[in-house]
């Protein structure tokens, strides 16, 4: 009998800690509050936009600094190679699939020894220093480039 209940208690151990390791899940779907408009989608860096080329539009808007103004640039996901959506200056938004930390959605700066990375789309998302935001057209027409106002909305 005390073999018995040894046992039963090993296995209730067990089984308890598996639970609270299953109730401990993390819900991420409170990181990114999605402000669509029209048939713009807001993308959050948890969607992976870019993970596949899929002939969607989508717009980027951004600046080069607090001090600079928002920016908005429209661009075609067609293919997965390194894009440069947008230039400013010596500024250039691009996006490329290369593996580790250059890669995704990046403001990079123009420097005679070379491109520098500045800022990645997902590690801007909670402080929107340099990416307000990133929409993708949900229609099958080509969209034209929204308005924004001095705050970086779509109006």
């Amino acid at each position: 009998m005390k073999k018995l209940l040894s046992i039963l208690g090993a296995i209730s151990l067990a089984g308890t800690s598996t639970l609270g390791l299953i109730s401990c899940k993390v819900d991420n779907t409170s990181d990114c509050d999605r402000k669509d408009i029209g048939n713009w989608h807001q993308i959050c860096p948890k969607d992976q936009p870019f993970k596949k080329a899929d002939n969607k539009y989508y717009v980027v808007i951004w600046r080069t600094s607090q001090e600079d103004k928002w920016k908005i640039n429209l661009f075609n996901f067609v293919n997965s190679e390194i894009t440069n959506i947008a230039y400013y200056e010596k500024y250039i938004i691009q996006y490329s699939i290369k593996q580790g930390y250059n890669s995704g959605l990046m403001l990079v700066e123009q420097k005679a020894s070379g491109n520098v990375l500045i800022k990645r789309w997902e590690d801007d998302t909670k402080k929107n220093k340099y990416f307000k935001s990133l929409y993708k057209w949900n229609d099958n027409s080509i969209p034209t480039v929204p308005k924004i106002d001095d705050n970086g909305n779509i109006v």
